[in-house]
């Protein structure tokens, strides 16, 4: 790995403190050294940047399992204040499932530094048309920053991302604006938080009057839904003109005032629109399920509960398969004394297109203990009881994510659901694990059991041994390469926790989340010790049957982590992983993992019959917040914002998308076999960057594309 300046950037990571970023794959055409604040970050306040598609051709790497995924920055937030690159990351997510799509745009395409889609930072890139048969998922984050005058701005991005199912290393990205707070920068007319999205670019947003100085400033609780794919190039802001809650861009944009009935809304789910959406629901602070786009409200969803906690959670399949149900729904919960008792239930339902209940609710109890099946001896359980399942406090209700809680299903049909465990209790007790339910006949008694998916240890040496939390490996019941950490320790107490971030079940019961990870330095005899901890995205692996006794339990597969440097295969430039955040200053962060941020599909909506749960197509994507910084003037430093005047490197805030690296192959009509017809659009395509016929994912069609064609003509893909 390439020589990095990281010091301070590890800090940071660790910490969970804001440092400005940006995405697409793409660096400044202004040369070395930059300026500091010298970017080409897209503005949200011009019309021409607010629908912008450009292909973003992916790097393969591999796991510490060996796996094969693909990466690249799928979006980069917005400039918004002249003296940063771009804007800070809020909550994120991409759709539950993928959907078939059929596209006849065009899009921006390059691979070389200085070009990119920014009208004056940026050369001129080339264009292709991207294939008719494309399989879609959505993707939505929201962005923060202070303009040049001192107004909070928040914008909410997103879009869709298409792939050509025979070629993974590239996506045909349609980046929208879709809706701020400000025409100019100059005003703040309402705060703006996501919410989630579908596979059809719809985006749910909950809006509100915080902070909002106007002029035009909106009033109360507010629910928005943005069609992203009929946007235009107006400036979507968000205000009230003449006592009506009014979007600029009315035709995109369905707008529900709640307001009225004084209730505290969360930040909303949504029931796609391949489902029979897109259609509003949600919870509120009056414990009421909300649904029907805010028109009827529901208290059958907590049977034998008190309370409910946090956002909603939603799975695109029906976990305890009604018949009129089109998906799942559920939320945290309380059992006991609203105030005074701990959150330790899960409430879970079907929901129709409507989003009504389907059937009944059920409430799940989590026992006072937890033990990891994976593991054995002492520092697998949590002897004594843990506080309660957690990650709803300060501003998550109303700024995301969505959720705490992750819903999710195995390919036996097992219902399973999980939820972030504080050990001793407190909005950063930096002590936690992953507490997951596995109901094998759901709706019947007798299914249900818990486990400890994950566990990040204990600095006070209590209930882990050696204060370590559990094993990362390097494959399948294989060697121990790090342990899971705490904030605490990586940070010398600078930042208390909590340290794991919220968790999400792709399409097989894999669970992503986010940990810092001790790693052992290989100069100093592999020791393991404070200094070699990194924020790291890791993937746990489900084997249904990988207990001692049969049990259901996870495995530990480090994926990304803070440090880790790539080679930009657009912009032809090494970029390193900067801060993965996990906390702010007092609760877990908005802009962290939550359960939303993995697909439910497998890649390209393909089957997983068969597939083993370690396969990297077993999520059709994972979106991840970070910072990189681009080594610009490919001195093999890394530098960020205090160093880039004198070292000319550029720093983003960016979300980085993590896919299956599932191969190409040469059958570009997706007929199923290799023929002519292929052959008569690579050469149409040949000398073309980002076109469908780069079978090799070098960024051209050439002659080494023609090879590999020839070689297959007259088979199928596999």
């Amino acid at each position: 790995m390439a020589h990095r300046r990281i010091m301070m950037a590890a800090l940071i990571a660790c910490a969970g403190i804001a440092v400005p970023a940006l995405a697409q794959d793409s660096v400044s055409n202004n040369g070395a050294p930059q300026a500091l604040g010298d970017s080409d970050a897209l503005s949200p306040w011009d019309g021409a940047s607010a629908n912008t598609n450009y292909i973003l051709n992916l790097t393969p790497f591999t796991s510490s399992w060996g796996t094969t995924f693909a990466t690249a920055p799928l979006a980069k937030s917005s400039r918004s204040a002249s003296g940063f690159e771009s804007s800070l990351l809020g909550a994120q997510a991409i759709s539950r499932n993928v959907i078939d799509a059929e596209n006849t745009s065009t899009f921006s395409a390059w691979r070389v530094a200085g070009q990119g889609t920014h009208a004056t930072e940026n050369d001129a890139p080339s264009s292709v048309l991207a294939p008719a048969q494309l399989k879609q998922f959505g993707f939505v984050f929201t962005e923060f920053a202070t303009s040049d005058v001192a107004s909070n701005v928040a914008n909410i991005i997103g879009g869709v991302a298409n792939v050509f199912p025979n070629n993974s290393c590239k996506l045909y990205v349609n980046r929208v604006v879709a809706m701020t707070n400000s025409s100019t920068g100059t005003t703040n007319s309402a705060a703006l938080n996501i919410g989630t999205v579908d596979a059809s670019g719809n985006i749910a947003i909950r809006a509100d009057d915080f902070g909002a100085l106007g002029p035009d400033p909106i009033l109360g609780n507010n629910i928005v839904i943005v069609d992203t794919q009929s946007r235009s190039a107006v400036v979507n802001q968000l205000s009230r003109i003449a006592g009506v809650l009014t979007a600029a861009d009315a035709a995109a944009t369905t707008l529900t005032s709640i307001m009225a009935n004084g209730d505290a809304h969360s930040t909303p789910g949504l029931i796609p629109e391949d489902d029979g959406g897109p259609v509003y629901i949600g919870t509120n602070f009056n414990d009421e399920y909300v649904y029907n786009n805010g028109a009827s409200t529901d208290l059958t969803h907590l049977p034998g509960l008190t309370t409910q906690r946090g956002t909603l959670a939603y799975s695109s399949t029906p976990l305890f398969g009604g018949a009129t149900a089109v998906g799942s729904a559920g939320t945290l919960a309380k059992s006991g004394d609203p105030f005074t008792s701990p959150t330790r239930s899960f409430s879970i339902w079907d929901v129709d297109a409507t989003g009504a209940i389907v059937g009944t609710a059920t409430a799940y109890h989590a026992p006072t203990g937890l033990d990891d099946p994976c593991e054995t001896g002492d520092d697998a359980v949590w002897n004594a009881a843990f506080s309660e399942i957690d990650h709803y406090h300060s501003q998550v209700p109303f700024n995301g994510g969505n959720s705490p809680l992750a819903l999710g299903q195995d390919q036996s049909g097992s219902l399973l659901a999980a939820g972030i465990a504080y050990l001793t209790g407190g909005d950063q007790d930096e002590t936690n694990g992953i507490a997951v339910l596995r109901d094998t006949d759901p709706g019947a008694a007798g299914g249900e059991s818990w486990s400890l998916a994950a566990w990040n240890g204990d600095p006070n040496f209590i209930f882990t041994e050696f204060g370590r939390g559990k094993p990362v490996l390097d494959g399948p019941g294989g060697n121990v390469i790090g342990y899971m950490s705490t904030l605490f320790e990586s940070t010398d107490g600078v930042v208390l926790g909590p340290s794991i971030s919220g968790c999400s079940f792709d399409s097989v019961g894999n669970l992503w989340f986010v940990s810092p990870v001790e790693f052992p330095n290989p100069d100093d005899g592999n020791i393991y010790d404070a200094a070699n901890i990194r924020v790291t995205l890791l993937r746990a692996v489900y084997n249904a049957n990988g207990g001692g006794g049969g049990e259901a339990c996870w495995e530990l597969e480090a994926v990304m982590s803070s440090g880790d440097v790539f080679h930009g295969a657009n912009s032809d430039t090494d970029y390193l992983v900067g801060f993965i955040n996990i906390a702010d200053s007092n609760s877990v962060a908005s802009g962290t993992l939550w359960s939303q941020n993995s697909s439910q599909e497998a890649y390209a909506g393909m089957s997983t019959v068969g597939m083993a749960t370690s396969d990297a197509r077993a999520s059709a994507g994972v979106l991840l917040s970070t910072s990189i910084v681009y080594d610009s003037d490919n001195d093999g430093m890394f530098s960020f914002d205090s160093e880039l005047i004198a070292n000319g490197d550029e720093s983003y805030n960016v979300i980085m998308y993590i896919g299956a690296n599932a191969g190409v192959c040469a059958d570009l009509n997706s007929d199923n076999v290799i023929d002519t017809a292929d052959l008569g659009t690579l050469i149409a395509q040949f000398g073309t960057a980002g076109a469908s016929a780069d079978l090799n994912c070098d960024g051209v069609v050439d002659t080494a594309d023609l090879g590999s064609l020839i070689a297959e003509f007259g088979n199928a893909c596999n």
